[in-house]
């Protein structure tokens, strides 16, 4: 993929891994493991990264100390993240051994500076966007789309100091404990502890994802295939993650393990490429609406504890995508302020909607896709033929923006 990232010719130093345990006894005990969270394509650490400026009011405040405290804070109150995955034999269920053990922390400090990666507020500024510079620095754990996740730390986190006074937050997590809106959540407890919140952990509702999700989705799924040169008669898939907490779903208030489940919606390349933008919007609107009739979760769940973990779907006619605009990644505030940039670290698992800025300072979706150079020059062809042939019209006025170096679409809707 075209924009790599590089160390730019900064370095990071790491000190010793150690855990943070909950900051005060929790349960021993086991809980297993929902079959929507006991999937194989959920066996892996999901990344989760958040750029934070120098804030002047806490001068003389270490936030890695800061936020240690906080973290022990919240695993009292989200224990079973401290615990390890156990898998029973013969079936492989997983279940959670809540130990207390705690996680992995990494205090580190880097050379560089906030401004020397990028913030988008200037041409000469570059937006931060994934894969994000320096992220395995920033990562104490490689990013891969598997990952042993049985008797191994369930969340891993680097605080690194930057050089201007600022920060990184980086992490993984497992993904079998947690998806995007429960890591938010969690986060969020971990911020208010932080920040000395009365009260803390308050649990805020999750927003439902809004139809914007839906137009941008159709439109690069369109792009991505006519770039991508299908044959005609090639099935293609658009794969995306419905949260089953909205549309009034029995999931119970505080509760942070995965509540997501796969909407699909296919064509021939041919049929999606030949007719308008409706066709593949409608598709992808009815795809997420069977994914909300009453009784999907359960047959979803049944579906993969029948089959045994289904494989997880492969090759370039499935595009996956996932709406991170409303996640709340870019909330997390520690007491430093919200980060520059907070959301993945790369586009490895799926490509995610993210709230972003243009130089002009208006406010769009950033879209990081990863193709093969040839293709992504293909890709930019097709946004701009999309937008001059109508396209715009439907997406209500949209501007779009594709940088081949980066590898990104900013949509202004």
């Amino acid at each position: 993929m075209a924009g790599a990232p590089t160390s730019l010719g900064f370095s990071v130093r790491r000190r010793e891994r150690e855990l943070v345990a909950p900051a005060r006894p929790t349960p021993y005990e086991f809980k297993m493991l929902s079959d929507i969270d006991d999937q194989d394509i959920l066996r892996f650490n999901r990344s989760g990264i958040s750029f934070y400026r120098h804030n002047p009011n806490q001068d003389g405040v270490d936030p890695v100390t800061v936020i240690r405290a906080a973290l022990s804070e919240a695993l009292v109150h989200f224990y079973p993240l401290a615990g390890r995955l156990r898998e029973l034999r013969p079936t492989r269920k997983l279940v959670v051994e809540c130990t207390g053990e705690g996680v992995v922390f990494v205090e580190a400090d880097a050379s560089f500076r906030m401004d020397d990666l990028g913030d988008g507020t200037s041409t000469s500024s570059p937006l931060l966007a994934p894969p994000v510079p320096c992220y395995d620095m920033l990562l104490c754990e490689a990013e891969s789309p598997t990952a042993d996740v049985v008797d191994r730390p369930l969340l891993f986190v680097q605080m690194t100091r930057l050089a201007c006074g600022g920060f990184v937050f980086g992490m993984h997590i497992c993904h079998c404990m947690a998806d995007g809106s429960g890591m938010v959540q969690f986060l969020t407890a971990v911020t208010e502890f932080a920040r000395g919140v009365p009260g803390a952990p308050t649990v805020p509702p999750v927003v439902a994802a809004c139809s914007r999700f839906d137009l941008v989705g159709a439109f690069m799924w369109r792009c991505r295939t006519a770039a991508l040169r299908h044959g005609r008669g090639d099935v293609v898939r658009l794969n995306m993650f419905v949260n089953a907490r909205v549309r009034n779903r029995p999931v119970p208030r505080g509760y942070y393990g995965n509540a997501i489940v796969f909407a699909s919606a296919s064509a021939p390349a041919g049929e999606l490429c030949g007719r308008p933008l409706g066709h593949a919007l409608r598709l992808l609107v009815e795809a997420k609406a069977r994914a909300w009739e009453d009784g999907y979760v359960q047959s979803v769940a049944s579906f993969n504890a029948a089959r045994r973990r289904p494989a997880f779907p492969k090759g370039a006619r499935t595009y996956f995508i996932s709406d991170m605009t409303r996640a709340g990644m870019t909330d997390i505030d520690f007491g430093w302020g919200k980060p520059v940039y907070g959301g993945p670290a790369t586009t490895m698992l799926a490509t995610f909607h993210l709230q972003g800025r243009n130089e002009a300072g208006e406010a769009g979706i950033v879209v990081p896709i990863s193709l093969p150079s040839p293709v992504m020059e293909r890709l930019i062809q097709e946004v701009d033929k999309g937008l001059n042939a109508g396209a715009a019209a439907v997406l209500d006025d949209a501007k779009a923006r594709v940088v081949p170096d980066e590898g990104y679409v900013l949509a202004k809707l």
